[in-house]
């Protein structure tokens, strides 16, 4: 379209980059990824679906039994409308027959059937246990693969957190030479200006230095966070589902009230592991009543709950008065 990638403007976020440690147990951690994480949710789900068709493939093994029973009229005669003369004038018309009902016959019985050799049905028991191994072994690399990943972040957090220490420091002594070499500069009138400006450089690009580290740390947590599968309750972003139309809850009462029957005698003769109970830990905690007259007057979408505070299960310890210029800033990476 001919436009320009970007305007030029500069965005910068409000929030500066953390210092704080923050410190994860690796079980926790761990365990919460593997729960949260959506491909491994919807991996599961498959196979549980490979296990259901596997459980339904193995029942062609069985021998089949069916009752069989039939009763019907018959109807004989030489022409379907035919005259009803001469000695044997009833069987001269068939429909006229099959309408007196003096031809009845009815039939019960039993019918079993056992397949020789059970091709079929062991050739379909083969493909769904291949098939539920093939997802069962798709799972285990998910889950390697995620743990893997979660295990990189936890590294770069470290490393990019004593990065951080170690070019404050630097950023440090590099301040204070630089102040030492410029009093002496200005007060005691040197001549060698080299090293006046070798110092000021080194203070700035020990302060980029820092700066970067910073960021990079910013984004480390971002990474563990997004590998976690937590980075939007992290962030405090919720999903959830605004009001649907009226009419949708009166047409949803009638289908429910039809399946009641059903699913009472489904859960009398069905149970089984419970597989999901829905999403985990991105729901709003509201409920939603219908009226007795079936017509919910909804006007504002609900409202979502706040979510945890961050700093649950994690120690932060940070200076209010911290400039990013004094030297106690130091006491910012000390952890109990």
């Amino acid at each position: 379209m001919g436009l320009p990638l970007s305007d030029g403007t500069l965005l910068r976020p409000i929030d500066e980059p953390p210092v704080a440690e923050v410190i994860f147990d690796w079980e926790t951690i761990k365990s919460e990824a593997l729960a949260r994480r959506v491909e491994l949710r919807r991996q599961r789900w498959q196979v549980k679906r490979r296990m259901l068709e596997l459980e339904a493939t193995n029942k062609f093994l069985l021998p089949r039994l069916d009752a069989l029973g039939t009763y019907r009229f018959r109807g004989f005669g030489k022409d379907l409308m035919g005259q009803h003369e001469g000695v044997n004038g009833q069987f001269n018309n068939a429909w006229g027959n099959l309408g007196s009902g003096d031809y009845q016959e009815w039939e019960l019985g039993m019918e079993f059937a056992v397949p020789l050799g059970h091709r079929r049905a062991n050739a379909a028991v083969k493909n769904a246990e291949l098939a539920l191994a093939r997802d069962r072994a798709i799972l285990h690399e998910q889950e390697r693969e995620v743990v893997h990943d979660l295990s990189n972040s936890v590294g770069e957090v470290k490393r990019s957190q004593a990065s951080v220490k170690t070019t404050f420091n630097r950023r440090l002594a590099a301040k204070r030479e630089f102040e030492v070499l410029q009093d002496k500069f200005e007060k005691e009138n040197i001549t060698d200006l080299d090293r006046v400006l070798d110092a000021q450089r080194r203070f700035a690009e020990a302060d980029t230095a820092h700066y970067k580290a910073r960021v990079e740390y910013a984004l480390g947590l971002k990474n563990l966070f997004y590998a976690e599968g937590t980075l939007l309750e992290h962030n405090q972003i919720y999903l959830s589902e605004g009001p649907w139309p009226q009419a949708a809850y009166c047409d949803a009462e009638e289908r429910s009230q039809s399946r009641v029957h059903n699913l009472e005698d489904l859960q009398k003769t069905y149970s089984d592991p419970v597989v999901s109970r829905g999403p985990y830990g991105q729901v709003s905690r509201f409920a939603e009543v219908l009226p007795e007259d079936c017509e919910p007057e909804i006007s504002e979408p609900v409202a979502v709950p706040p979510g945890p505070d961050d700093s649950d299960g994690v120690e932060v310890w940070f200076d209010e008065e911290f400039d990013g210029e004094s030297e106690d800033a130091v006491g910012l990476f000390e952890v109990n």
